[in-house]
């Protein structure tokens, strides 16, 4: 894969992301409005939909924003997975003190609802970049947000270990997801380039037979033209012979053989 296809890939896979996170948020936000949470305590989430709706507006412009994408160069894709991870994270951490404490509110069911979030910046890592970044950022996520448990809850409270437990998940499973698209896009990646070479020996193949097809034909030719001429220059050599016998004997008929001799040559 050339590096602008795999740039307009990266910038469709981008615009795919954002527009799966605000769909997920619009989803998730309605069925909280609908089924899960109060309508007195739905207002208290509007504080964790509104900022990350905004974000996920603002992340799908970026990824439309092609004049940005070519000023900030390589430095655009990190920026959008740092704000990724880090905003969603930084809402929960605003929101969860002053939400009431209920089965869907706890700070591990908030922090639930950034999974999808947080695997759209997983994902994009994955594809760009090695394994190793991956786990990097799956190790971020376990440490942002410990510390925001650590903030909100407080170590040795008996909610902390079961939030932190969840986070431990999350972070695995996202690893895990991380590690197979990661994989898979480096098996990818080296099939194309296999393609790729397979095309150029295939292309170098059709020329060098094309050259030899060429100088078949040119060989053909040149054997057909040396029997012909040398089969005429035979006839011409006896026409001849007949010519220098006549031209004492019989001048006009010498004449007339001679006149053939030449309409031969000339032809």
């Amino acid at each position: 894969m050339s590096s602008t296809e795999q740039g307009t890939s990266l910038t469709k896979l981008i615009q795919f992301a954002g527009a799966f996170w605000l769909v997920y948020l619009i989803l998730i936000g309605s069925i909280d409005r609908l089924l899960v949470v109060k309508p007195a305590v739905f207002d208290l989430m509007r504080l964790y939909y509104v900022p990350n709706g905004l974000y996920a507006l603002c992340f799908l412009g970026l990824a439309y924003w092609t004049w940005l994408q070519r000023k900030l160069g390589k430095a655009f894709l990190p920026i959008l997975i740092v704000l990724n991870l880090a905003l969603p994270l930084a809402t929960s951490l605003q929101i969860v003190p002053n939400l009431p404490r209920g089965p869907t509110l706890m700070p591990e069911g908030i922090e639930l609802r950034n999974v999808p979030i947080l695997l759209v910046g997983v994902i994009l890592a994955a594809y760009q970049y090695k394994w190793k970044y991956v786990l990097l950022i799956a190790l971020s996520i376990v440490a942002l947000k410990g510390g925001d448990l650590l903030t909100v809850v407080g170590l040795g409270k008996p909610q902390f270990y079961p939030a932190y437990l969840v986070t431990i998940i999350e972070a695995v499973s996202l690893l895990t997801i991380g590690s197979v698209v990661s994989r898979l896009v480096s098996q990818l990646r080296t099939q194309q380039r296999s393609l790729h070479d397979a095309n150029g020996q295939l292309a170098h193949y059709a020329s060098t037979l094309e050259q030899l097809t060429t100088s078949r034909e040119r060989n053909r030719i040149a054997r057909e033209l040396h029997d012909v001429l040398a089969h005429t220059l035979s006839g011409l050599s006896v026409q001849l012979e007949s010519v220098k016998a006549y031209v004492e004997l019989e001048p006009q008929t010498a004449v007339a053989m001679l006149e053939k001799s030449l309409d031969a040559t000339r032809h």
